[in-house]
């Protein structure tokens, strides 16, 4: 987190205590014990059967923004680990998901959360499906 001046801004006072940060990504593992306390909401749009992450990328996200650091003792928590936390699963158990189900998540996220955090990416493709991220 020094990367990012965490450290100083913890220092300062500023651990995202009052924020809501939304992380649309591909959900979450709600028992990490980085996130708990930290999960106010979970929305699934995604084509998987719940918000539960498979993948691993959304609940490294949401660590990485508001883990609390519980697993590492303390020496790695996230840039605002007092922060509440707000998961939207817009991809799918393999991490691939459609532009309706990023834009429905960016639809409900944007009236709950102060800040919405999307880490979402693809593969190259030839352009011909826009709906359709491999």
């Amino acid at each position: 987190m020094r990367q990012v001046g965490a450290p100083q801004a913890w220092s300062a006072g500023y651990t995202g205590e009052g924020a809501k940060v939304a992380v649309l990504d591909t959900g979450v593992d709600a028992g990490h014990p980085d996130l708990q306390g930290r999960i106010a909401e979970t929305r699934n749009f995604s084509e998987s059967a719940d918000a539960a992450d498979r993948v691993g990328h959304g609940t490294h996200v949401a660590s990485t923004v508001a883990g609390t650091g519980a697993a590492s003792r303390g020496e790695r928590r996230g840039v605002a680990p007092r922060a509440d936390l707000l998961i939207g699963k817009v991809l799918d158990d393999e991490g691939s998901g459609t532009d309706s189900s990023v834009i429905a998540g960016m639809e409900w996220a944007a009236p709950r959360a102060d800040v919405v955090n999307m880490s979402l990416g693809g593969a190259p493709t030839d352009g011909t499906d826009p709906s359709r991220w491999p």
